[in-house]
């Protein structure tokens, strides 16, 4: 049995492997993978509710070189790949066969678990869409929730993996697409141990994370079943948003940059 988790792919340079482990050069990331049931059902949700935009795509075949990197021997695999409009990132969905497979079903505060984040102009025209779809809101009520001047929720996919989704104003920057819903996208991994995580990430790949504050539960939308929590934001590579709770508020910032980046946040839940 061998259990298949979504990974973000970052792009070293040939030299990195050359030299110290920590001294890797990082310059780019991939594509957030996610591993599906069923495939035309996935690309459903995220084309046509979501609207990434599909890219490239293979179909079943037993690749001797995805066997080696997943350790699969004998599985064939085939993949299709959704751009996410503004951000750097995009979404690769996979589908195996001839292995058995089980479905995973972590909670996304449960550390190793990972979500993807999606920024968006306007909430309603996707909700709309989610009946018959196969996700789910898992956000207290059914409802988005209003944090300063922007709506916030959180989605399951058919597969039961959490998207967040935020009702932002994009910032002015040229890299933000003038039309469409999606404008961004980021990655979080909640982690056991937000300090040793920091400390692998920048000893084995060079990415310095500042470590971050500690949040009230109960404005992370109202969703965590833990009493508090606590985000390290790192920018890998259009815009980037940063929420940290001071006193009663959560706070959201959005920064420009001159290029397109990429956010992966770590989130820890200390246990109970």
């Amino acid at each position: 049995m061998r259990n298949i988790i979504p990974a973000l792919v970052l792009l070293m340079s040939s030299a990195a492997f050359a030299q110290a482990p920590n001294a890797p050069d990082v310059v780019g990331v991939g594509n957030f993978s996610h591993v599906v049931r069923d495939m035309d059902r996935a690309v459903a949700f995220y084309r046509d509710v979501l609207g990434l935009e599909v890219g490239a795509s293979q179909p079943f075949s037993p690749n001797p070189a995805i066997m080696r990197l997943g350790n699969t021997p004998g599985a064939q695999s085939k993949m299709v790949q959704l751009r996410v409009p503004g951000s750097t990132m995009g979404v690769e969905l996979l589908e195996y066969k001839d292995i058995e497979r089980r479905v995973q079903t972590p909670r996304f505060f449960d550390p190793g678990a990972a979500n993807m984040a999606l920024r968006v102009r306007d909430l309603a025209p996707i909700l709309a869409k989610l009946p018959g779809s196969g996700a789910k809101i898992i956000t207290e009520g059914g409802q988005p929730a209003t944090v300063n001047n922007g709506k916030f929720v959180f989605l399951q996919d058919p597969d039961g993996f959490v998207v967040e989704l935020a009702q932002t104003a994009p910032p002015a920057d040229a890299q933000v697409p003038p039309t469409g819903n999606v404008f961004g996208g980021s990655f979080e991994l909640t982690v056991n141990d937000s300090e040793q995580s920091v400390k692998f990430y920048k000893d084995m790949l060079g990415i310095d994370m500042p470590l971050g504050l500690w949040h009230d539960a109960h404005f992370a939308l109202r969703i965590w079943t833990t009493s508090r929590w606590k985000r390290t934001v790192v920018v890998v590579g259009l815009w980037a948003s940063i929420g940290c709770n001071q006193g009663a508020q959560m706070t959201i910032s959005m920064t420009a940059a001159a290029t397109p980046i990429t956010r992966m946040h770590l989130i820890a839940v200390p246990a109970a």
